[in-house]
């Protein structure tokens, strides 16, 4: 799923939030993935890995796309309702 590498080469960036130094990691679907199911075991593995967090450490989600995407699927679903409901009613009205 991933490939993580560890060593002593010096940063070429560096990534600040708040005013704090970070470490900045950035999760993406592959093209035919589901945006809430990765975002879903995303979180559920940073919740799993925080006991191994050193000392003092926390973590915050900045960017969360799949949030948008939810909401998407609801107003899509909400919106087939009302359409269903208005077709009942016109066609009530003009059998």
């Amino acid at each position: 799923m991933a490939k993580v590498e560890y060593g002593t080469e010096d940063p070429t960036s560096y990534v600040t939030y708040n005013g704090k130094e970070m470490v900045a990691v950035m999760i993406q679907k592959s093209k035919d993935g589901n945006l809430v199911e990765v975002a879903k075991k995303a979180k559920e593995t940073l919740k799993e890995a925080k006991p191994l967090f050193p000392e003092g450490s926390s973590y915050n989600i900045i960017v969360d796309n799949s949030e948008k995407v939810s909401e998407s699927i609801k107003n899509v679903a909400s919106s087939g309702i009302q359409a269903v409901i208005i077709t009942i009613i016109v066609l009530f009205l003009y059998s």
